[in-house]
C-alpha cells in the first residue's frame, strides 16, 4: 500500500512554480501587433476556403449564426487559457497549465494530446493546399503520381490516401525550415502571407458584391432554408475554425509583455476571424445558389458560376498564403515539446534550443518530418474530428484548472513552492501571483459561510477552503457531465417519451449542482490574479467547462475509440520514460529548486507592468 500511495502522490505531483517564468532562453522579439497578426494568421487559415464554403453549402445564408455562436463560445474559453497564459508566461501552453493546476500525469496526456491535434492540423492545411493544386491542375499531379510511382495501382487503405501527396510533404517541410532559422524571419514571413490574405479577402468581397442578388436567397429557402437543426449542425464545423486561438500562448517565453499582448492579440483574432468569415458568407450566399457550391473549389465555383475565371487564381494565392497557419502551428507544438522535454516527461535532447536562433530547432525539425510523412501518406481530414476532441480535453482540464487555482493558498502549498521560511521569508511569489490587498492569515484557511446555520460548524472548522473549493467543483463538473449526457443523448426521456425516473434524476441532479455552487460561492478567494483575469469566476469558467462538455458528448464513438488508442501509446511511453525521469521527482528537495526573485523586482513588475523588458533585464541581473 505504501508503494502505491507513493505512485499516486508522484503522478499527482504539480509544477514548482517561481517567478522563473520570467526568464527565457528564447528571445523576446514578439510586440502586441505582431502577436496579433500570427492571431489572425493561425485562426483564419484555411477555414475561409474550406470550412465556409462547406458549411454555406450544408447550412445556407444562416451559417453566419453558427459562426457566430461557435465564436461566443470560443471566446468565453479564451478568457480561461489567456487568464492561466498570463500568470504563467511559459512556452508550455495548455501543458504547463496542466501541470500547475493538477499535476505531472495530467499535464502529460493534456500535452501528449495538443501535440498530436496540432500535428493533424498543419497536415491538414498542407493536404487542403495540395488539393487545391491539384484540383486546378485537373488532376494531373495525382494521374502523373499514380501512373509512374505507383505504376498504376493506386492505394486503396481506410487509412492512407490514394497516392502519396508529395506536394503536401514539400510545404510542410518548407514551413519547417523557415520556423528553424528563427522566430523573427517566421513572424515576418507570417506577417507578409496575412497581408496578402487580406488582399484577396477583399477581392472576394468586392467582386462577390458585384456579383450579389437579392432574389437568390428568396429563391433558395429564404435565410434559414435548414432550420434551427442547420444552425447547430454548422456550429460543430465552425468551432474547428477557431480552434487554434490557444497557440500563440505557446509564444510567451518570446512576447515582450504577455500581460498585455495575450488578450488582445486572443480577442482580436477570434473576433476578426468571425467577421470575416461571416461577412464571406453573406456575400457568397448571394453570388450562388448556397446548394451548387462545390466544396473541392475553395469559392471558385462561386466565381466560375458567373465566367469569372481570373478570381481562380486570386484564391489560388489566398490559399497559398494560408501556410501562415502551419507556421504558427507548427512553432506551438515544437514549444510544448520542448517543455515537456525540459520537464524529463519525454525524451530530453527534444529540449534543446539552439544558440544561434534561440528556438527549439531539433524538436522542431522532429515534429516537421512526422508532420509532412502524415501529410504525405494518411488521409488527415478523418482525423480532424479526434484534434477536436483533443483540442476539447485541454480547454476543459483549462476551464476547471481557472477555478481549483483561484483557491489555492500559495502560502500554505498551493502551488507545490517552497514555503518562505526557506528562502528567508522571501514572499515574492505570493506578491506576484496574489491579489495586492490580499490579507495573510494565520493558521489554517477555514471555510466561512454566511449561511452557517444550515451547516454543522465542527464541519466548517475541519477543513480548509482549497479543500471544501476542490470537492465543490470535482462534484459540479461529474453532475454536469451527467446531466448534459441526459440532455444530448437521452433526451427522449424527458419530452417525447417521458420517463419518470429520468426526470426524477434530472431534478435531483440540478438541485444537487446548484447546492454545491451556493456553497462554492461563499468560499473566498485565496489566489486573485493581479492582471487579467476572469470575471465573474466560477460561474464563467463553469459555462466554458459546460460549452466543452456539449462538444465533446457530440464526437462520434470512432473518435473516443482513436483517442484512448492514442492515450493508451501515451501512457506506455509515461510509465516506462516520463515517469522515471521526470525533473519534478529528481528536484524535489528545497535546495535544488530555482530561487525566488527579490521583492524589489517584484515591487517593479507590480509598479510598472507595461515595461517587461525593465523587469526582464532585472531579474536576468539577479542570477
Amino acid at each position: 500500500m505504501g508503494k502505491i500511495s507513493n505512485i499516486l502522490r508522484n503522478i499527482r505531483r504539480k509544477k514548482c512554480i517561481h517567478l522563473d517564468c520570467l526568464k527565457s532562453e528564447m528571445k523576446r522579439c514578439i510586440g502586441t501587433w505582431t502577436l496579433t497578426i500570427l492571431a489572425i494568421a493561425n485562426i483564419l487559415g484555411c477555414s475561409l476556403y474550406i470550412v465556409t464554403a462547406e458549411v454555406t453549402r450544408a447550412t445556407g445564408p444562416s451559417a453566419v449564426f453558427s459562426y457566430l455562436f461557435a465564436g461566443i463560445s470560443v471566446f468565453i474559453i479564451s478568457m480561461c487559457i489567456s487568464e492561466f497564459a498570463v500568470r504563467f508566461p511559459k512556452a508550455g501552453s495548455v501543458y504547463y497549465y496542466s501541470y500547475v493546476a493538477f499535476g505531472e500525469l495530467c499535464a502529460f496526456f493534456t500535452g501528449w494530446n495538443a501535440c498530436f491535434e496540432k500535428l493533424i492540423t498543419c497536415a491538414a492545411i498542407a493536404k487542403a493546399q495540395s488539393n487545391f493544386i491539384n484540383y486546378l491542375s485537373d488532376s494531373a499531379i495525382q494521374n502523373f503520381t499514380i501512373e509512374y510511382i505507383l505504376n498504376g495501382n493506386a492505394w486503396d487503405h481506410p487509412v492512407l490516401v490514394n497516392y502519396p501527396d508529395f506536394v503536401a510533404s514539400f510545404i510542410v517541410i518548407v514551413v519547417c525550415i523557415v520556423l528553424a532559422l528563427g522566430t523573427e524571419l517566421s513572424y515576418r514571413v507570417s506577417t507578409a502571407f496575412v497581408v496578402i490574405n487580406v488582399f484577396v479577402i477583399l477581392t472576394i468581397l468586392s467582386t462577390g458584391v458585384y456579383y450579389a442578388n437579392v432574389s437568390v436567397w428568396a429563391d433558395n429557402g429564404g435565410f434559414f432554408p435548414q432550420g434551427a437543426r442547420g444552425v447547430i449542425f454548422g456550429v460543430t464545423s465552425c468551432f474547428w475554425v477557431f480552434t487554434g486561438f490557444d497557440d500563440i500562448t505557446s509564444y510567451s517565453e518570446e512576447i515582450i509583455n504577455p500581460a498585455n499582448s495575450i488578450p488582445i492579440a486572443t480577442n482580436v483574432g477570434i473576433g476578426a476571424t468571425g467577421v470575416i468569415n461571416i461577412i464571406v458568407i453573406l456575400v457568397i450566399s448571394l453570388v450562388q445558389p448556397f446548394q451548387e457550391i462545390d466544396q473541392n473549389s475553395m469559392l471558385t465555383s462561386v466565381f466560375t458560376s458567373h465566367s469569372n475565371t481570373w478570381m481562380s487564381i486570386v484564391i489560388v494565392v489566398g490559399v497559398m498564403t494560408t501556410v501562415a497557419g502551419i507556421i504558427v502551428t507548427l512553432s506551438a507544438v515544437a514549444r510544448i515539446i520542448q517543455n515537456m522535454a525540459a520537464d524529463g516527461l519525454i525524451f530530453k535532447s527534444l529540449a534543446l534550443i539552439d544558440k544561434r536562433t534561440l528556438v527549439p530547432a531539433r524538436s522542431t525539425i522532429s515534429l516537421g518530418l512526422i508532420c509532412s510523412i502524415m501529410a504525405m501518406l494518411f488521409d488527415v481530414v478523418k482525423l480532424v474530428e479526434f484534434s477536436v476532441l483533443s483540442a476539447l480535453s485541454a480547454y476543459l482540464i483549462t476551464s476547471i484548472g481557472v477555478i481549483i487555482i483561484r483557491y489555492r493558498d500559495p502560502n500554505v502549498n498551493g502551488f507545490n513552492s517552497p514555503s518562505p521560511t526557506q528562502y528567508g521569508n522571501n514572499n515574492e511569489y505570493a506578491l506576484l501571483f496574489t491579489s495586492s490587498n490580499k490579507t495573510k492569515l494565520n493558521g489554517k484557511q477555514k471555510f466561512k459561510i454566511n449561511l452557517t446555520k444550515y451547516y454543522i460548524d465542527t464541519l466548517l472548522e475541519s477543513y480548509s477552503v482549497e479543500l471544501i473549493a476542490t470537492w465543490c467543483v470535482t462534484l459540479i463538473v461529474l453532475l454536469l457531465i451527467a446531466i448534459f449526457v441526459v440532455l444530448v443523448h437521452f433526451h427522449n426521456f424527458l419530452w417525447i417519451q417521458p420517463n419518470l425516473c429520468v426526470i426524477m434524476l434530472m431534478c435531483f441532479m440540478c438541485f444537487a449542482t446548484a447546492i454545491l455552487l451556493l456553497v462554492l460561492a461563499q468560499c473566498k478567494e485565496l489566489n486573485i490574479p493581479t492582471g487579467y483575469k476572469v470575471p465573474m469566476t466560477p460561474y464563467i469558467p463553469l459555462l466554458a467547462v459546460i460549452i466543452n462538455i456539449i462538444f465533446i458528448l457530440l464526437m462520434k464513438p470512432i473518435t473516443w475509440i482513436c483517442f484512448f488508442c492514442w492515450n493508451s501509446v501515451g501512457l506506455l511511453l509515461y510509465i516506462f520514460y516520463g515517469y522515471r525521469y521526470s525533473i519534478e521527482r529528481l528536484t524535489e528537495t528545497p535546495d535544488e529548486q530555482t530561487p525566488l526573485l527579490t521583492h524589489n523586482i517584484v515591487n517593479n513588475l507590480r509598479n510598472n507592468s507595461d515595461n517587461f523588458n525593465t523587469c526582464y533585464s532585472s531579474y536576468e541581473s539577479t542570477i
